[in-house]
C-alpha cells in the first residue's frame, strides 16, 4: 500500500506498508532479526525473552482470548467415573506447566473465557495441585 496525498484527514505518516505472509515461525523470526520484516505477530514463546532482552526491539504482550483444554469423553468406561476425572484434576501441576512449557505466558484457566472477558465466571470450582488427593 502506498500512502494517498488526497486523503480527506491528511497524508499517511507512512509512504508504504508491505503485508507479507510467512507461515513458517523460524522463518518469520529469520526475517525479523534480519530487518526483512519491522513487525510481527505471534512471536513463538520461545523467542519473547531473547526478544525482550535486546533493545532493537519492542515486544508488547497483549491479551487472548484463546484457551487450550482438557476434555474428556465421558462414554470410555474409565473416564465415565467422575472420581478418575477428579483425580486427573488434582494430578495436574497448572502453575509448573504454565511456567516450563507456556514459559509463564499464559494464565490459567477456569472455564473458556479469561478473567479480562465479561463472560468469565470467577466461582467455577477449580482443583488444585494435590498429588495425594489424585491419588
Amino acid at each position: 500500500m502506498k500512502a494517498y496525498d488526497g486523503y480527506y484527514g491528511g497524508r499517511p505518516t507512512l509512504d508504504e506498508l508491505v503485508l507479507r505472509v510467512i507461515p513458517d515461525e523460524t522463518v518469520l523470526l529469520q526475517e525479523l532479526r534480519s530487518g526483512g520484516i519491522e513487525f510481527m505477530e505471534r512471536v513463538p514463546r520461545e523467542a519473547v525473552a531473547d526478544l525482550q532482552s535486546n533493545p532493537e526491539y519492542q515486544v508488547a504482550l497483549v491479551d487472548n482470548v484463546g484457551c487450550s483444554f482438557i476434555s474428556f469423553n465421558v462414554t470410555h468406561p474409565v473416564l465415565s467415573d467422575k472420581a478418575v476425572r477428579q483425580a486427573i484434576g488434582y494430578s495436574l501441576d497448572m502453575a509448573t506447566f504454565i511456567d516450563a512449557v507456556l514459559l509463564g505466558l499464559a494464565l490459567p484457566a477456569t472455564g473458556l473465557y479469561p478473567p479480562y472477558t465479561w463472560m468469565y465466571e470467577p466461582d467455577v470450582k477449580t482443583y488444585t495441585y494435590d498429588p495425594a488427593m489424585a491419588e
